[in-house]
């Protein structure tokens, strides 16, 4: 008798200890997996580039940061142009600035990530604007 009661116990405890690990597997696949992406609505006439070129997009990466990436033509070229914002939950704790590849003189632009999401051309860009970043969110 004193034994089944000891048994029974241990598997009342194996059973809770198995749905711990579960959890914490759960924990870490999801800090390990990169999340969805994000499509960010274009704005000032930029558009994605198609054809084979990654659209303008960005997710979550495993280590709290943001991935950015992309090619993106035709739009307002001018400094202080806003091209796209990015969602709550993916905004830099601080200001973020680039420099990214755009069909200038000298081959780059620089892009600045604002705490409030705005993604905006920092100096005159080209007519294509090509996005590769990474950085840290709040």
């Amino acid at each position: 008798m004193e034994a089944d009661r000891r048994l029974e116990g241990f598997a009342r405890r194996m059973g809770r200890l198995e749905r711990e690990l579960n959890d914490l597997r759960s924990t870490v696949l999801e800090r390990l997996t990169p999340g969805p992406w994000q499509t960010p609505t274009l704005l000032n006439s930029w558009v994605n580039t198609g054809g084979a070129w990654t659209p303008a997009r960005y997710r979550h990466e495993p280590g709290g940061v943001v991935r950015l990436e992309g090619l993106i033509q035709n739009g307002t070229t001018t400094s202080g142009t806003d091209l796209f914002v990015i969602a709550a939950g993916f905004r830099p704790a601080t200001g973020h600035r680039t420099t990214q590849y755009s069909n200038t003189a000298d081959d780059s632009v620089a892009v600045f990530i604002q705490s409030d999401g705005t993604v905006q051309i920092s100096g005159t860009a080209g007519t294509l604007i090509g996005l590769n970043t990474t950085f840290a969110v709040l």
